[in-house]
């Protein structure tokens, strides 16, 4: 910062001096990219990862009360079996009247085929797969379980069985524990 001349009140000096707005590494940890005011009128700055293939980041800077939806948000849809103690009940009452007979006289892996389709058309019967939207900006704990044990609370919550998703919540506190626990 400069110095105060003679007669140069700080009140004078600071509205004539550019300050800068951006607080936040924009290539690697330094503060390279700056955008600097002399009065502060930018109520949001955010740094964000670039669009175009550069070593910095972008520097957005932005009035008024605007929602600035995130571009660089990635999405991948992951694949998941829901499990849940009522599914195995019944997986296990059908699987005890299942009868696999393999043909001696066919080859093996004639015979592996035939039980890896039995096998696989039982797990997608009873532990079907469902796809889950799993962000960039989710934190790292929210696996798709987790995703997928958010909405059911959600859903609970909207019909009033407020106990049901107390339990569920419940559920998600100590998978997000062990995730955390795991991750420290």
């Amino acid at each position: 910062m400069g110095e105060l001349e003679s007669g140069e009140t700080l009140e004078q000096w600071t509205r004539c001096a550019m300050l800068s707005i951006v607080n936040w590494p924009t290539r690697g940890t330094s503060k390279l990219d700056k955008v600097c005011v002399n009065n502060p009128c930018y109520t949001t700055v955010r740094v964000v990862d670039s669009t175009v293939k550069s070593d910095h980041k972008a520097v957005v800077a932005y009035q008024g009360h605007a929602h600035v939806l995130p571009l660089n948000k990635q999405r991948n849809r992951c694949l998941f079996r829901q499990r849940s103690p009522a599914q195995h009940v019944r997986f296990l009452e059908h699987a005890s009247t299942v009868n696999i007979e393999l043909d001696d006289s066919d080859a093996v892996q004639s015979n592996f085929d035939y039980l890896y389709g039995v096998m696989l058309d039982l797990l997608n019967r009873f532990y079907p797969e469902r796809e889950i939207t799993v962000t960039s900006s989710d934190p790292p704990y929210v696996t798709p379980a987790v995703k997928a044990l958010l909405r059911r609370k959600n859903r609970l919550m909207h019909t009033g069985r407020s106990e049901e998703a107390c339990a569920v919540a419940s559920h998600i506190r100590t998978i997000i524990t062990r995730i955390s626990s795991r991750w420290l």
